[in-house]
C-alpha cells in the first residue's frame, strides 16, 4: 500500500516535470490523468462500497474438537463495478482460552454478483467457539485509496456464529453392574424399552396371538374396531449422580489446565455415552458461569448431555480452588436413597472428601481425578476416607484408564 503510494507520487512528479519542460497539449493531458485517475477510483470506491454486503453461514453448530469445520463467507455485490481487493478480518474467540485471534482473507468481488469463499477451521480445545467478522477494508483498482466497511454492511444476523465444541465421545463399554436394575418404585421410565409397569403406558399396538387379554385398550377398540392392546412402561432406576469439577490446578500451567480440563469433559462424555446406550438415566451437577449457581439436569441421552455440555463450556473454568461443586451437590440431594456418585475433577482436597465420606446417601463413591503427567507421582490416597475409590488419570491417557471403570 505504501509502496504504491510512493509510486504513485513519482509517477506525478514526472508527468508535472514532464509538463514544464514541454508544455503543450500532449504533456497536459498526460498530468492531468496522471492526477485525476486516482480520484476517480476513489469515488467509484466510496459509491459502490455501499452496495456490498458480508455474512458468515455456519450450517452446523456442534463439533468435534480436532475435527475441521467449515465456516462460509459470503459475499454480495449489488454494484456493477468490481473490487480489486477487499481486506476481510475474522476475530476467533474461545470461552475457555479466552484469548482472541485473527484470520485474514484477501479476495477480489466480481461485479453483480454472489460469491461464497468456504474457509475450514478446527480447535485443540473444547469451548464455545466465537467466530466474527472484525474489520473489512476494501481498495480501490490502484490500490491508492482504502475505506472501511461499517457494520451496516454486515448482516447483523450472519456476521457472528458461535460454535459449540465438543470432546471426542468413544464407547467405552463400560461394566455398569447393579445401576441398570429395574426399580419399580421409579417414576424414571424408558423412553425406548418396554416393560411391565401399568401406571405408563409405553406405546400400543393391535393385537397378536400371545397378547395378554387384560392389556386390551377397550375404549380405543370400541372406537376405531380393532382390536389394541397397550404395552406398558420399564421404570428404570436414577441414582448415579456424575459431578464435573473444573476448577483450576494451581500446579500446571494454563496448556496443562486446558489438557486436564478437556480430559475432564471427556471423561463424562464418555461415561455418559456409556450409561445412555444402556438406557440408564443419571443426575448431572455442575457451576454455571462465575457465580456459585449449581445446575442439576437429569440427563438421559446423549442430546440432553450436549445441552448441559455447553452450560459448561460457557461457564469454562472454576477460578476460585475453595469452592466446591461436589460439597454443594451434596447439599443439593436430599432424597433418602442410596447414591453412586462419580464426582470427575481437575482438582480435590481433603475437605471435598470428608463431606463425601460423611454423607449417608452415597452407597458408592468413585472420585476420577485428571492430572497432568508431572503430577502422577504424588500420593492421592488417604487413610482417612478409605471409603473413596480415588482414581487419578492422566490426561493423555484418559480413554485406556477409563475402560477399567466399574460403575
Amino acid at each position: 500500500m505504501v509502496s504504491v503510494r510512493i509510486c504513485y507520487f513519482l509517477i506525478v512528479l514526472i508527468s508535472i516535470s514532464f509538463y514544464v519542460l514541454y508544455i503543450d497539449f500532449a504533456s497536459f493531458i498526460m498530468m492531468t490523468f496522471a492526477i485525476a485517475i486516482p480520484f476517480v477510483c476513489g469515488i467509484i470506491l466510496f459509491v459502490n462500497k455501499k452496495k456490498l454486503k458480508f455474512s458468515l453461514v455456519n450450517y452446523r453448530n456442534i463439533y468435534s474438537k480436532k475435527g475441521k469445520f467449515p465456516i462460509c463467507l459470503k459475499i454480495e455485490n449489488k454494484s456493477l463495478m468490481p473490487f480489486s481487493s477487499v481486506k476481510i478480518e475474522i476475530e476467533f474467540f474461545n470461552s475457555i482460552i479466552k484469548e482472541k485471534s485473527h484470520l485474514t482473507v484477501n479476495t477480489p468481488i466480481l461485479p453483480n454478483n454472489t460469491q461464497t469463499l468456504q474457509l475450514d477451521f478446527s480447535s485443540d480445545h473444547c469451548g464455545i467457539l466465537s467466530i466474527s467478522i472484525s474489520k473489512i477494508k476494501v481498495y480501490d483498482f490502484l490500490h491508492i485509496f482504502t475505506s472501511k466497511i461499517s457494520s451496516k454492511n454486515t448482516l447483523a444476523n450472519s456476521q457472528h456464529q458461535e460454535i459449540l465444541i465438543t470432546p471426542e465421545i468413544i464407547d467405552l463399554n463400560l461394566d455398569i453392574g447393579t445401576a441398570s436394575n429395574v426399580d419399580y418404585e421409579s417414576n424414571v421410565f424408558s423412553k425406548n424399552l418396554k416393560g411391565d409397569d401399568p401406571s405408563e403406558i409405553f406405546d400400543l399396538h393391535e393385537y397378536r396371538d400371545g397378547d395378554k387379554i387384560n392389556r386390551i385398550h377397550w375404549k380405543l377398540t370400541a372406537k376405531q374396531g380393532v382390536i389394541f392392546v397397550k404395552d406398558y412402561s420399564l421404570p428404570i432406576n436414577n441414582s448415579i449422580n456424575l459431578i464435573i469439577g473444573t476448577r483450576k490446578n494451581p500446579q500446571c500451567n494454563l496448556e496443562e489446565n486446558l489438557k486436564i480440563f478437556d480430559s475432564c469433559l471427556e471423561a463424562a462424555a464418555c461415561i455418559s455415552y456409556s450409561l445412555s446406550e444402556k438406557e440408564i438415566p443419571f443426575n448431572l451437577f455442575y457451576k454455571v458461569n462465575s457465580s456459585n449457581y449449581l445446575e442439576t439436569d437429569t440427563i438421559e441421552d446423549m442430546d440432553e448431555f450436549i445441552l448441559s455440555a455447553e452450560g459448561i463450556l460457557k461457564s469454562g473454568f472454576e477460578e476460585d480452588t475453595n469452592y466446591s461443586v461436589m460439597s454443594e451437590a451434596l447439599l443439593e440431594n436430599e432424597a433418602q436413597k442410596q447414591y453412586r456418585y462419580i464426582y470427575i475433577t481437575t482438582y480435590v482436597n481433603d475437605a471435598e472428601l470428608f463431606d463425601l465420606a460423611m454423607d449417608i446417601n452415597a452407597a458408592n463413591t468413585t472420585v476420577i481425578l485428571i492430572v497432568s503427567p508431572k503430577m502422577m507421582d504424588q500420593n492421592f490416597y488417604s487413610k482417612e476416607f478409605e471409603n473413596i475409590e480415588i482414581i487419578p488419570i492422566m490426561s493423555d491417557e484418559l480413554l485406556n484408564s477409563l475402560q477399567q471403570l466399574n460403575i
